[in-house]
């Protein structure tokens, strides 16, 4: 009979030590059942944030695009409006040395040879308001 009361008690510690382990096993799937609702918040707020990133991030792209579209544009423009001021800028100095050497032109180049007629001289070519000027403007326009 000891024989069987031991087995006995070994059977009731090892009933013991199992229902505390359930007993910690239950805890503990309790609070992962816990975390699980936290966590499905949490992917749900997440998921939310990162459409809302995206469609930031396409917005930025568009408006990237834009100004860069823009950028070129006035780029552009720029460079069309510094090579027409280049150009005025190399008339009028022509001019201005034409009209500083008196009406003998300028050294090396014959009077109206840069399109102008001669300080104070008539030339063949049409009055600069008219012809000279439409051709002028008409270049001008043909670079932009």
């Amino acid at each position: 009979m000891t024989f069987a009361l031991a087995i006995d008690g070994l059977i009731i510690v090892l009933l013991l030590i199992t229902i505390g382990y359930a007993a910690l096993l239950a805890r503990r799937l309790s609070a992962l059942r816990a975390a699980k609702t936290e966590m499905e918040a949490l992917l749900k707020d997440f998921g939310q944030a990162t459409a809302a990133a995206e469609r930031a991030m396409q917005a930025i792209d568009r408006e990237g695009r834009g100004t860069a579209e823009t950028l070129e544009r006035l780029t552009a423009e720029a460079r069309a409006a510094t090579d027409d001021l280049t150009f005025l800028v190399d008339r009028g100095n022509k001019l201005a040395d034409r009209l500083s050497a008196g009406g003998r032109g300028s050294a090396g180049m014959p009077a109206g040879s840069d399109g102008l007629p001669a300080a104070g001289g008539q030339s063949d070519e049409p009055e600069p308001g008219q012809g000279v000027r439409a051709a002028l403007l008409k270049s001008i326009e043909g670079m932009r």
